[in-house]
């Protein structure tokens, strides 16, 4: 009699419908579990291999670095050696200067000018040390300008090549 209840019980179709649903219901949840875990593993070596990615790139990234501090510093002794020899050449030229004659104060009556004799000081033979010394300054000056120039240009043209290598190297899809 139990059995007869039983299999009357799960002979009706509402009871057979239920069993169905919780039946798709729970394979349905069971699918998404599993879902999850497969999404979370996939997140999981994504996220490893951007870490590996991230590694690579700061390491590169180091290089480059290196790189430019070298040349920087390759540059810097460059233009320290040929800072070196214009202050020697400076020194030399200066010295030179101490036999020539200091200028002579001007005198306070009104000359003639309708004389254009060329001065003793237009050839450079009659130089005189104050004239001299100025002109040695003022050459010095233009010469460590133009080392300084040459020496951010170099500078410029070496970066920029080592970034220009670089991004051309660590752009998306050349791995």
């Amino acid at each position: 009699m139990i059995w007869s209840k039983v299999v009357n019980f799960f002979v009706d179709w509402k009871v057979k419908v239920a069993i169905i649903a919780i039946v798709l219901s729970s394979l349905f949840f069971w699918h998404k579990a599993e879902v999850r875990v497969a999404v979370n593993a996939k997140e999981q070596e994504i996220t490893q291999q951007i870490a590996r990615e991230n590694f690579k790139l700061a390491e590169k990234s180091q290089a480059a670095t290196k790189a430019i501090k070298d040349t920087f510093t390759l540059a810097q002794k460059d233009k320290d050696e040929k800072i070196k020899a214009l202050t020697t050449r400076v020194s030399v030229l200066t010295s030179s200067l101490q036999s020539r004659p200091n200028r002579p104060e001007p005198s306070r009556v009104p000359t003639d000018s309708s004389h254009s004799e060329s001065q003793p000081g237009a050839t450079g033979s009659g130089l005189y040390r104050d004239d001299g010394q100025f002109l040695v300054w003022y050459a010095e000056s233009a010469e460590r300008l133009k080392v300084e120039l040459k020496g951010c240009y170099r500078n410029y043209d070496d970066v920029k090549a080592i970034l220009d290598k670089y991004r051309a190297d660590n752009s998306p899809g050349t791995n």
